[in-house]
Order: C-alpha cells, then structure tokens, then sequence
C-alpha cells in the first residue's frame, strides 16, 4: 500500500463543519450565494461556518486535492485571482472526512454569467471589444489573457466554458471572476491546448506574442516557475507535509516537458 501523500502536522488549523438542512428553498439559496438554480442543483455542497457560505468540494484522491492547492499558488504566482481555500474536515460525512472548502467569492452587486450566457465563439480575447465595457477592456483582456496562460502552464483540461464566470454588471463583462476548478490539472502538456476561451497552439506561439506583446512576462514566468518551491509555501500555509517523493515522476517531470515544449516553439 502507497504511503499517505499529506500528512496534517497541526490539525488545530482545520475547520471543522457539519451538512446542514437547511429551511429555505433552493431557489432561496441559491439567491443568497448569487448563482442560478440550475447550477446549485448541480452543485449543492454548500455549508454555512461562522456565518459565512462556503464550498466544499467531494475530493476522494489525494493527487487532486495537491492539484487544487497547487493550482491557487500558480495563480497566486501569475498574479490573477483564483478561489482561496481552507482544509476542512466533514464531521457527518465520514465518507468525505477531510477536504477542501471556499468561502463563496460571489459579490451580490453584480451578475456571474459563464461563457455561454455570454458569446458561443471561441475566440473570444479576439473578439473582446464586442462583449465588455468599452473603458474596461484593456484590463479585461489582460486578464483573460493571464487565465489562458495559467490554465495551459498547468494543462487544466476542465477550464472550459461552464468553469470561466464572468461579472456583468449592465449588458457587457465587467470583470473575470475569480479562476477555480484545478484538479484535473498537471497531467500531461498539451500542445494544443483548446478550451472554450481561445485556442492556444504552440505552434503559434510566436504569432501569438507580437499580437498580444503584454503576454511576453508571463510566458518567461513560466520558465521560471518552480512546482516544488510552490508545494514548499503550501505546506507551510497548510501545516501539512506533502510526501514529495511520490511527486518526483508527476509534478517534476510535468515541469520539464512543459520548459522543453516552450523552449522548442521559441526557437
């Protein structure tokens, strides 16, 4: 049997909650937390602790739930807002016991549409003046830029039209909400990576840098990013121990295809 990968050195910092009943509708609480109900009946782990609703997601395997913590310290690294999440342990959820919880990041002022609510094109930082603020476009399109970067640096297949919200306050987008959604991240380089916001080919990767220059710092970001010294600020914020050795073939090896596969497209 594999040994544990994590290890809680000071379990006093996990929050510990209980699956509550609620007396108000779905519909109710899904007005509180500002999301449609058909995306709260989708997803419904929602508890309230100290007042406050969080998230709590069902992570039985513990490679993903590094891949979570790990995916909010990549964004943490490229400077874009991503969820922030606590260790949480379910006291009647013993199937569950200890897992990841974010506090709910929705802002009651605005409207979070996902991509669909928005345009069916894919190309949408090619198309942006169409669909946000004309005085916040500059910095909308910087973010949307950053989240296409970070999501291929970490190869995360999920990020895709239903996981990338938008706030809306009048008729355009206002700003990206914050990025979430890491765990099926970290698995292989993608050459072609496709999601739902802008193709991104290697292969053009060049092109891609003379049409939006303002990605050039954050391409040699990636170069310079370093998964292990990330992993190292997680268990010190985390007060946990990350059993490395059994990252040595994933993350590393991740790490220096993904620098190779750059390096050979920039030539």
């Amino acid at each position: 049997m594999k040994p544990k990968l994590i290890q809680f050195t000071d379990r006093s910092q996990i929050i510990e909650f209980k699956k509550q009943k609620f007396s108000l509708t779905p519909e109710e609480i899904a007005n509180k937390i500002n999301i449609d109900i058909e995306t709260y009946k989708s997803y419904d782990n929602w508890v309230i602790i100290n007042g406050e609703w969080y998230y709590y997601k069902e992570i039985y395997d513990e490679r993903k739930f590094v891949n979570e913590m790990l995916g909010v310290k990549v964004c943490e690294y490229f400077d874009i807002p991503s969820v922030k999440y606590d260790i949480g342990y379910a006291l009647n959820l013993q199937h569950l016991g200890i897992t990841l919880i974010s506090k709910n990041f929705r802002k009651n002022d605005v409207k979070y549409l996902n991509q669909d609510d928005v345009t069916t094109s894919r190309e949408l930082i090619t198309d942006i003046n169409d669909y946000v603020e004309k005085d916040r476009v500059k910095e909308v399109k910087l973010k949307l830029l950053k989240a296409l970067i970070v999501n291929f640096a970490i190869s995360n297949i999920d990020y895709n039209r239903y996981n990338i919200l938008f706030e809306v306050k009048t008729s355009k987008i206002f700003d990206i909400a914050p990025l979430f959604d890491f765990e099926n991240s970290f698995k292989r380089v993608i050459d072609l990576y496709q999601n739902d916001l802008q193709t991104f080919r290697l292969e053009d990767l060049k092109e891609m840098m003379d049409t939006y220059p303002q990605i050039k710092p954050y391409i040699q970001k990636i170069f310079d990013m370093n998964l292990l010294s990330l992993l190292d600020d997680i268990q010190e914020q985390y007060h946990l121990i990350i059993d490395k050795e059994q990252l040595k073939n994933s993350y590393i090896d991740y790490e220096n295809k993904l620098k190779s596969r750059l390096s050979l497209y920039l030539k």
